[in-house]
């Protein structure tokens, strides 16, 4: 593989296991019904949904007589029932320990449910003290934090929400924050051999560095102040060894954070040091000269302080050889760029936290060689290359009072810096053939943030808060290093945004909760915006879940996209771009079928107008981002869910959906009008070995120029072995195991209208936990 070129042609995985499906029996709600309990139902034990599933009673006369004081008669029944329960579940693995007799068999008993399993929608929820220990063994806790700046289940969030956490992340192989989301539904990532690039439910412009999601870490912003852009390969600043979950908030959420949040929140939640005894080492090395290794110290103290120091470090070789025939010019060149892909990476991650006060701080710097002659520079040439640095620290209370009131506060200081060197050739008599431009920008900022947070009669919850941001720096910069060595670009900018938001969430009945929330923000020298999001959810039986959501959200156009010229070289200023706006309606119907299956239908509509892309100009031959007119998507999700204890789970999804511009009814480029996405694992034996499988398939591109790529599947397969030696973890990993061929679409700044991707490699990592 090393020799080939690229392009000729065309929680512990015990305890993260264990939890089943289902949000419901969270804040009020009853959880669906046992795995167990189905079964039984549908062998014609008992009623789905009733308390007479049959459990021996095996209590003497004494305890089942009346006058027995009511703690006893409990405590000897609850014990009675987990004894059934713990000898049932082991009867059954041993009779149907095959993982896919159990997914076969579940299907089959929840097919045959009536739908007067669920409880009477008439009724209230039941009180958690009201549940049979069955149901309360099997509820599932996936909560989340960022649909409403509160930890919240699943079901009652106002958005559509994905929760991807460390268990699935290990088990798969993911390796970058983009390998987790290009398997999320509606989502899908492209790269360039420089940056991974987010598309979202049909839309990935050319020339957005990733600006209209929200990333944040532990609910911290990390979109920098020059671009607005936050990058998730190998320049994130965490390292995936330190994830513990990723949220992802579908829809526009300008409503609680402001500019950037058009398309969604992700949310990087990091593990702290009780997810460790004392420390772990990783090691992993893989196809492409890849070496990477992490080392992490973390505990928890009895008065509950915790602490977590982790570094790393990452060497790629990248590929030997890359093929393109846009350059296969004899004799000038072959189109073969060689040894030109190599990538090296340091970040280090500190979080310290004591009861209510907590200290994060991360740092990482990430250099990457070129090979794709982008912005017209020397094709097959050593030099080009860009660097990307990310550092922040912060502090953080979050505190209760007495009487119920919460109080969030943090101040954060920022620092985001680019450095790019681009060859060209030279044409000074008497000076070396090529020379390089180097041009870059530094964004510094101080964040601060206030948030109140009150529950009222246990039915409206109100929060308020202010958040601030002022920039310190936000500065450009482009020098030609040749003589008489003059600065194409010296741009210092500085700027201060404000935005106070509110939202009240009332439970108008126990099955209907009404959200409406939005945010007024201020950005000097470019105006203000305000933006409502309102929410509808009523949960018409236990295991359903409706949503109906309208919400508006906008992005402010950021100082690369207004101010950034090269000299006129390749690219010019669009100083008068106006700020894009998004209206979306959407509606979700979340369906929990027992405790271990779950599907969602979304059904969207999102109306853009004045979106910012970047485009060519044909009159002087430059780069510059204008506003397109107005842009429709439209589309429907769907996603099937599993987990059982035994450790096997998986995702199933589809997403259809079409986007275009309204005025030409022209598709938009790079935009998939299908995307599948699937990915399972299966215990091999007992909880010592997992074989994940992760696939996806794209429909066709367009590309902004040249012909369109055509659809793919692709799919990766891992080997997970925890636990088979005292804290050892192995694991071997095979991505885009059919070794297919594809291309991603790529914006205009490269001459190529679509960029080759990796065939097949493989990884293998091995860690020890002390």
């Amino acid at each position: 593989m090393a020799s080939e070129l690229v392009g000729k042609s065309s929680t512990g995985a015990k305890g993260m296991a264990s939890r089943p499906l289902g949000t419901a029996g969270l804040g009020g709600r009853t959880p669906p019904l046992a795995w167990g309990r189905a079964i039984a139902a549908s062998r014609g034990r008992g009623p789905a949904g009733t308390s007479d599933f049959p459990i021996p009673d095996t209590r003497s006369e004494r305890t089942r007589d009346p006058a027995t004081p009511a703690r006893g008669r409990h405590d000897f029944q609850t014990r009675s029932r987990r004894r059934y329960h713990r000898n049932c579940c082991v009867r059954m693995s041993k009779r149907h320990s095959p993982p896919w007799f159990c997914l076969a068999l579940s299907i089959a008993c929840l097919a045959s449910l009536p739908m007067s399993a669920a409880n009477d929608p008439t009724e209230g929820p039941k009180p958690l003290s009201d549940l049979p220990l069955d149901q309360l063994l099997s509820i599932r806790a996936d909560t989340v934090d960022a649909a409403s700046r509160r930890n919240q289940p699943v079901s009652d969030a106002p958005s559509s929400v994905t929760i991807v956490d460390h268990d699935e992340i290990r088990k798969l192989g993911y390796t970058t924050l983009a390998d987790i989301l290009r398997q999320v539904r509606g989502f899908y990532v492209s790269g360039d051999r420089n940056y991974s690039y987010l598309g979202v439910r049909g839309f990935s412009r050319p020339g957005d560095y990733n600006s209209r999601v929200l990333f944040l870490v532990d609910g911290h912003r990390i979109n920098d102040a020059v671009t607005e852009s936050a990058l998730i390969g190998n320049e994130f600043p965490i390292d995936v060894d330190l994830i513990e979950r990723v949220e992802i908030v579908r829809g526009p959420s300008s409503a609680m954070y402001g500019s950037s949040a058009l398309f969604g929140v992700v949310n990087v939640v990091t593990r702290s040091g009780a997810n460790f005894n004392y420390g772990r080492a990783a090691f992993d090395a893989g196809s492409l000269d890849t070496y990477h290794g992490n080392f992490t110290l973390g505990h928890r103290w009895e008065n509950e302080a915790d602490l977590l120091v982790s570094g790393s470090w990452l060497d790629r070789g990248g590929q030997p050889g890359l093929y393109y025939a846009d350059f296969d010019k004899p004799p000038a060149s072959d189109g073969v760029a060689r040894n030109l892909d190599r990538e090296n990476r340091q970040n280090g991650f500190l979080k310290l936290g004591w009861k209510g006060l907590s200290l994060e701080a991360a740092h990482v710097d990430r250099e990457k060689s070129l090979p794709t002659a982008s912005y017209r520079t020397l094709f097959g040439t050593a030099g080009t290359r860009t660097d990307d640095q990310t550092h922040y620290v912060r502090a953080k209370l979050d505190e209760t009072l007495d009487g119920g009131l919460q109080v969030m506060a943090n101040v954060s200081y920022n620092a985001t810096e680019y450095r790019g060197s681009y060859m060209y050739p030279q044409s000074v008599p008497g000076e070396p053939d090529m020379f390089p431009l180097v041009d870059g920008y530094r964004s510094l900022w101080l964040g601060e943030e206030l948030l109140l947070r009150r529950t009222f009669a246990e039915q409206v919850t109100l929060t308020a808060g202010i958040e601030m941001r002022e920039n310190l720096r936000q500065d450009q910069f482009s020098i030609e290093m040749r003589p008489p060595y003059g600065l194409q670009l010296d741009d210092h900018r500085h700027s201060l945004q404000a935005g106070p938001f509110a939202e009240a969430e009332w439970q108008l009945h126990p099955r209907l909760t009404l959200s409406a929330g939005g945010r007024f923000d201020h950005y000097e020298g470019r105006g203000s915006s305000a933006n409502p999001r309102l929410a509808a959810i009523w949960t018409p039986r236990d295991a359903t879940h409706l949503k109906l959501l309208y919400g508006r959200a906008y992005r402010v156009p950021n100082a690369y996209e207004l101010y950034y010229t090269d000299g006129y070289q390749t690219q010019k200023p669009s100083p008068g771009l106006r700020p894009e706006r998004i209206a979306t309606y959407e509606a979700v119907w979340e369906q929990e079928y027992g405790a271990h299956l779950k599907s969602t239908v979304a059904g969207f509509l999102y109306e853009a107008e004045d979106l910012i892309t970047q485009a060519y100009d044909n009159r002087d031959d430059l780069l510059y981002y204008r506003n397109a007119a107005r842009t429709r998507a439209a589309g429907i999700e769907t996603e099937l869910e599993a987990r059982w204890e035994s450790g096997l789970r998986g995702r199933l999804s589809h997403t259809f959906q079409q986007s275009a511009d309204r005025e030409t009814r022209q598709t938009l480029s790079n935009s998939p009008k299908h995307i599948v996405q699937g990915s399972l694992i299966v215990p091999l034996y007992r909880e010592h070995l997992f074989a994940g499988l992760d696939a996806r398939y794209l429909s066709s591109r367009l590309t902004g120029r040249g012909p369109a790529v055509g659809g793919v599947f692709v799919a990766d397969v891992t080997l997970f072995a925890y636990r088979w030696a005292k804290g050892a973890e192995l694991s071997a990993s095979i991505y885009n195991v059919l070794d297919r061929r594809y291309s991603d679409p790529v914006g205009t700044e490269l001459t190529q209208s679509s960029i080759a991707q990796d065939g097949r490699t493989f990884r293998l990592k091995l860690a020890y936990s002390f």
